[in-house]
């Protein structure tokens, strides 16, 4: 996902600057950056507009825990 890490930097500078435990996510499409924001924020919503997504991301999210 921070493929740049420019990118990464300025994402991690944000989490500081706000300690923002919640993260809204829009466009789940795997649920794998969904996976990884959960890393860094303990509440992490998403939403998609393609059923075929969420189901996948469940199916993904319950196997992750």
């Amino acid at each position: 996902m921070f493929k740049d890490q420019l990118a990464y930097k300025k994402y991690i500078w944000f989490i500081d600057k706000f300690k923002s435990n919640t993260l809204v996510e829009t466009g789940t499409f795997r649920g794998e950056s969904t996976i990884i924001f959960s890393t860094f924020h303990e509440n992490v919503i998403t939403c998609d507009i393609s059923e075929k997504s969420i189901k996948s991301s469940k199916r993904k999210f319950k196997s992750n825990g």
